[in-house]
């Protein structure tokens, strides 16, 4: 029951962007620059920019939508117990959504100390941030490497899945 009033509602949603593209209202725009009223909009410019603002509240509705049927994907997925990571659940011909875990993050700590350790490998694995090969370096358990490399990072792992989600397009 849930489920098929939200699915009204972006149906709602989307009725609602039809009747805007339809609409021919007039729009005062105002042209401001440095805070000051320097002119008004002409009337093609003030409809994109009434288009694009009530497209733009649209689009942030359905967002929110989407998030919550994320969450909503989420927590099923747990109570079905499915564990493995990613996880596709496709609609053949229509898409997908993709549940997959955190990556966790890296933070180095010491880079000095950092570079003692890994000597050439240091640049190879980071650049301004920490880079995938650092990540599975830091989280090998079995390596000594990986045990030396810990000292000088902060690893971050994070319980919450990620949630994509894919269409074909028509």
């Amino acid at each position: 029951m849930f489920a098929t009033q939200r699915v009204d509602e972006v149906k709602a949603t989307l009725e609602e962007v039809k009747k805007i593209t339809e609409e021919d209202k007039m729009y005062r725009v105002e042209i401001v620059v440095n805070g000051q009223v320097v002119g008004l909009a002409d009337r093609n410019m003030a409809r994109a920019v009434a288009m694009a603002i009530k497209l733009k509240k649209i689009v942030d509705q359905v967002e929110e939508q989407l998030s919550r049927y994320k969450e909503e994907i989420k927590m099923l997925v747990k109570e079905e117990g499915v564990m493995a990571r990613p996880v596709r659940l496709r609609i053949k011909g229509v898409g997908e959504v993709v549940v997959s875990a955190k990556e966790p993050s890296v933070k180095i700590l010491d880079a000095k100390g950092l570079y003692e350790v890994l000597k050439e490998k240091f640049f190879e694995t980071i650049a301004f941030r920490p880079k995938k090969v650092l990540l599975s370096m830091a989280c090998d358990a079995d390596s000594e490497e990986g045990k030396e490399v810990r000292k000088f990072l902060a690893v971050e792992t994070k319980e919450d899945d990620i949630v994509r989600v894919t269409a074909k397009k028509q």
